[in-house]
């Protein structure tokens, strides 16, 4: 058994204020977060809630103790949602498709109206690097949040996230 296996058979036996502590005196650095995440993510079964329950805690402290940027946070919290939705785990152990979208609408890190976009390839030269990654990051975001608009229940948020929708064929 790793080392990272260890910390997650550690992580399952400890209460949510136990973990905190753990991460306090631990404070794993990024790929020790990633080798947790993906060791958590291998275990996460519909018949195994602890482990969804860990997965998705963990996701949230990298995002709230700034491991991962606000939209690497959201990006990994709609993938694993949508894969543990595949995977049969019941809907009640997964947040809610609108908290998911709008993590990843809160995340974006241009505003709709501001974003880098383009109409015909040959003008992707015109761009900087700057706006061509922030429309990278917008358009990755806006295919995340689309996986999960079906379940959206908010009206106004379905709304905004079509918007982004109709013009993600243009983002870099």
């Amino acid at each position: 058994m790793s080392d990272l296996e260890a910390s997650v058979d550690a992580l399952l036996d400890l209460d949510e204020r136990g973990r905190a502590a753990w991460l306090d005196q631990r404070r794993p650095a990024g790929n020790e977060w990633l080798g947790l995440l993906w060791i958590v993510e291998r275990r996460v079964a519909p018949d195994r809630p602890d482990v969804v329950a860990l997965h998705l805690w963990l996701l949230g402290q990298a995002g709230t103790r700034a491991v991962f940027s606000a939209d690497e946070t959201a990006l990994k919290l709609a993938y694993a949602v949508l894969t543990m939705r595949r995977a049969g785990v019941e809907e009640a152990l997964l947040p809610r498709p609108d908290d998911i979208v709008r993590s990843c609408l809160d995340a974006m890190p241009v505003n709709r109206d501001a974003v880098a976009t383009i109409t015909d390839r040959r003008r992707l030269g015109d761009l900087g690097p700057d706006a061509m990654r922030l429309s990278r990051r917008a358009r990755n975001l806006v295919r995340a949040a689309r996986w999960h608009l079906e379940h959206v229940a908010d009206p106004r948020l379905a709304a905004e996230t079509h918007a982004w929708i109709a013009i993600e064929p243009h983002l870099v």
